[in-house]
């Protein structure tokens, strides 16, 4: 009985973790990282709201070994290990990929950009849900970050 409570329980909050989790739109299959200064180009008044979170200053957080951490850099960059963020890169591709940007919730936004305006949405993930890879209720990443950093 037990193992079938616990189970159910497991089940449950499974589901709370991922609901509303869906697969890349399809027009967005090959797509490739832009950089935010790109998405500002159209979306000035989510770019300004965006620059008064802590998301687009989140890189600075790191501190020595911390930038070459993946670990630490799936968290504060764009598109880490997907082809935004690379620490095989130059520095002048990486720094376009620094901080938690537009992309980090919408996915890579090249076919966006090129769409044409009916198609637009089709090329871009819409619902943000992503979010509990870097924000988990039971690890506080700050902590952790922490406690490396004393020893």
């Amino acid at each position: 009985m037990r193992l079938i409570t616990c189970t159910a329980v497991t089940i449950a909050l499974l589901g709370l973790f991922t609901s509303g989790v869906s697969a890349a739109p399809a027009g967005q299959k090959g797509a490739e990282y832009i950089g935010e200064k790109k998405c500002k180009m159209c979306h000035k008044k989510q770019h300004a709201t965006w620059t008064k979170m802590k998301h687009a200053n989140n890189f600075s957080a790191l501190v020595g070994d911390e930038k070459k951490d993946p670990s630490c850099l799936a968290c504060h960059t764009t598109g880490y290990g997907k082809g935004g963020y690379d620490l095989a890169k130059p520095a002048e591709h990486n720094a376009k990929f620094e901080n938690v940007q537009c992309e980090s919730c919408h996915g890579p936004g090249s076919k966006h950009m090129k769409a044409k305006k009916p198609e637009k949405k089709n090329t871009i993930s819409l619902k943000v849900t992503t979010c509990s890879g870097c924000h988990n209720p039971h690890v506080n990443r700050g902590e952790e970050a922490k406690a490396k950093r004393a020893k």
